[in-house]
């Protein structure tokens, strides 16, 4: 019976973690994905959520579910601590992708940071949940902010992801037909320069010359300045949360 006990209290003990899973879908787009992910001999997705699992101190494990629901959209559950990731979604952006680039090479980036960036956004509105972390101003930016934060310290993987999600951004905003003001999030023309200003206060001499063709250079000025700003203020804010502090 002690024994038992103390194996008891060791499994309880174990740190929070994000579990990805993966539910078959219909669809044949959907098949190809969920194959695609499920048989992934590196297990690609899994180890992205082991990187921010060993990063953070989850109260709680974390499910990230990859399924077919019949809606283009991904989103996190706070009543049931998971993130949905939908493969009626994956297919949008796989014909968004056909459809914006000439070569199948680009088609398959564009599509892949797409991707990964919206499971890191949403991973952000977990992390920001799970961990009640204060956020003041619209959540949705500030899942947008720490997701490219993440992903700029992620080194050259996070980079392309991030350079992709901007393309994707700059083609729904060039397809925009309505301006829905009213919505959460922050227009995709704003959520492009965002992200490009970003990196460009991470890496300025690495970006410099590709969000000079976009961005004027007094907003690019600026966004040195800023980037130490929200670079300092994020590390401050996320030391109760990280593992190691």
């Amino acid at each position: 019976m002690v024994g038992w006990l103390l194996l008891s209290n060791l499994a309880w003990a174990q740190p929070a973690r994000i579990k990805v899973s993966f539910v078959q879908p219909q669809r044949p787009v959907g098949r190809a994905m969920h194959d695609a992910f499920s048989n992934d001999p590196n297990r690609g997705l899994q180890t992205l959520m082991d990187v921010v699992s060993n990063e953070f101190k989850l109260p709680r494990n974390l499910d990230v579910i990859f399924a077919e629901t019949g809606e283009i959209n991904c989103w996190y559950n706070p009543s049931k601590h998971h993130v949905v990731m939908t493969y009626d979604f994956m297919e949008f952006i796989i014909k968004d992708a056909v459809q914006n680039k000439s070569t199948e090479a680009e088609a398959i980036q564009y599509a892949t940071g797409a991707i990964l960036f919206t499971l890191m956004h949403e991973m952000s509105h977990a992390l920001i949940g799970e961990m009640d972390i204060p956020v003041v101003g619209r959540e949705e930016d500030a899942a947008d902010e720490f997701a490219t934060m993440i992903l700029l310290d992620a080194g050259p993987q996070g980079h392309e992801i991030l350079g992709s999600a901007a393309d994707w951004f700059g083609v729904m905003a060039r397809n925009q037909k309505d301006m829905a003001f009213w919505d959460e999030h922050s227009l995709d023309q704003q959520r492009l320069f965002n992200i490009l200003l970003l990196m460009y206060g991470h890496s300025p001499d690495t970006y410099g010359t590709i969000v000079s063709q976009v961005v004027p250079r007094n907003r690019m000025a600026k966004a040195l300045h800023e980037y130490k700003t929200k670079e300092h203020r994020w590390n401050k804010l996320l030391i109760p949360y990280t593992r190691g502090n």
